[in-house]
């Protein structure tokens, strides 16, 4: 049984630890201490506030990065650690708590980096001969602190829970948030819901991860690998590019998830058909990638991976016996989360373009370079046919519907110009509104 009651066992236990579990943990210490930015106000409690979050929002989205994405995670992770962590106190323990998360996402000697956070959120204010009154912890925060961790400590060992699961429990599980730093948390939202132009996200977030409902982790992996320059514009320029990467994440609303729902339900044979076959041409494809090529498939085709599962849901519910309410409510849980993978493989793509672009050598190719040496033998051919991408167009098209025309405009435009140039395949075909509608009356 695991029972952490002082940095010493905290120490010990976290140099057993995988490092994503490290990150996670280090993520939620600061999640706790954030309520501290609550003591800040005017200009200087903006350019914090937001480099406080950026830091903690990039040490969770290391925690739950698939492998292919951990180098560019960790090379923001190290951005955010150079922002300016100044403040006025006591916002600035709450900068430093979130600091040395960063450092822990960035690799910067996590043990340390994550007792050094776990010093500053179980002293916070504690050493003030004369504290904020909004903030003071008290002294009840350390053991209550500890007990939060111990308690994270015990999930993620003996609950087996994953570092993306830890986060589906609230920061403090059955520890009572201390006083002071639930009214700082409350002054902190106070400022975020004054200037929703600048801070709506951010209130959205900070909601979310505190009550342990994040927000979908590919969304904050892309708003995590906003670059620089924009960060350093200040959170109205910010807040401009996190709406981009949000727009991009519903491409359903849910009005037309709904009637796109009925649809499938209306015609469940084909939908059925649709989806199992698409899941076993994606699953051929990588399958066949993997065992000729490369046992991994490129950073840029990771989503690919994720498509599979959802098909299989898809036509698990078409053809399920639950009642008709229930199938189109799964429906319309399924569908957007569908588009957004398609979504998230365009930009994936499109980024990796964009990286070749730049010249550097470690980024000249897509794919493994075993797969450019067999080029002309058949081997793994599939992964860049106009068979695998066609048939996602086509699935995109019949299993998403018409409102989403710039989710497969998105894939015919990344076949045409990154895929096919890749392997020298011939013209893709027509664009979705060619495509014949199997759900159209005869």
């Amino acid at each position: 049984m695991v029972e952490i009651t002082d940095e010493k066992g905290a120490r010990a236990w976290l140099e057993m630890q995988p490092k994503q579990v490290c990150v996670a943990m280090a993520a939620r210490i600061a999640l706790r201490g954030l309520a501290a930015l609550g003591a800040a106000d005017g200009e200087t409690s903006e350019r914090l506030v937001l480099v406080v979050f950026r830091a903690v929002l990039v040490a969770g989205a290391s925690a739950t990065s698939p492998v292919a994405q951990e180098s560019r995670l960790r090379s923001a992770a190290r951005r955010a650690v150079n922002a300016d962590f100044s403040g006025a106190r006591p916002a600035m323990s709450a900068g430093a708590i979130s600091h040395y998360a960063a450092r822990v996402a960035a690799g910067m000697n996590p043990t340390k980096s994550i007792t050094r956070a776990i010093s500053s959120a179980v002293t916070l204010e504690a050493s003030d001969p004369n504290p904020t009154p909004v903030i003071s912890v008290g002294s009840r925060a350390v053991p209550d602190a500890f007990s939060a961790f111990n308690q994270d400590a015990v999930a993620s060992v003996e609950a087996a829970e994953s570092p993306e699961l830890l986060f589906n429990e609230p920061v403090w599980r059955s520890v009572d948030e201390p006083e002071g730093l639930a009214k700082g948390r409350t002054s902190l939202l106070r400022f975020l819901d004054a200037d929703p132009a600048k801070w709506d996200f951010w209130a959205r977030w900070y909601r979310g991860m505190f009550d342990g409902q994040p927000m979908d982790w590919a969304l904050q992996r892309d708003v995590a690998l906003i670059p620089d320059g924009v960060w350093q514009a200040g959170p109205a320029e910010v807040a401009k590019r996190v709406a981009e990467i949000e727009n991009q994440f519903a491409p359903i609303p849910p009005e037309a998830a709904r009637a796109q729902a009925q649809v499938l339900l209306l015609r469940p044979q084909i939908t059925v058909l649709q989806a199992n076959g698409l899941r076993e041409l994606i699953d051929r494809a990588v399958d066949e990638y993997r065992r000729e090529v490369c046992n991994q498939l490129p950073d840029c085709l990771q989503p690919l991976e994720n498509l599979p599962v959802i098909l299989h849901q898809i036509a698990e519910t078409a053809d399920g016996d639950a009642p008709m309410t229930e199938k189109e409510a799964a429906l319309m849980r399924i569908l957007p989360l569908m588009a957004r993978t398609i979504s998230y493989l365009n930009r994936r793509l499109q980024a990796a373009h964009a990286d070749k672009a730049t010249g550097d050598p470690d980024k000249r190719r897509l794919f493994h370079d075993a797969f450019y040496g067999r080029l002309g033998e058949r081997s793994a051919e599939l992964i860049t046919s106009k068979t695998l991408w066609g048939g996602l167009l086509l699935g995109a098209t019949v299993l998403l519907g018409s409102s989403v025309e710039n989710v497969q405009a998105g894939l015919s435009t990344c076949y045409e110009s990154i895929i096919k140039p890749e392997a020298g395949q011939e013209r893709f075909p027509p664009p979705p509104p060619h495509f014949p509608d199997p759900f159209d009356e005869a």
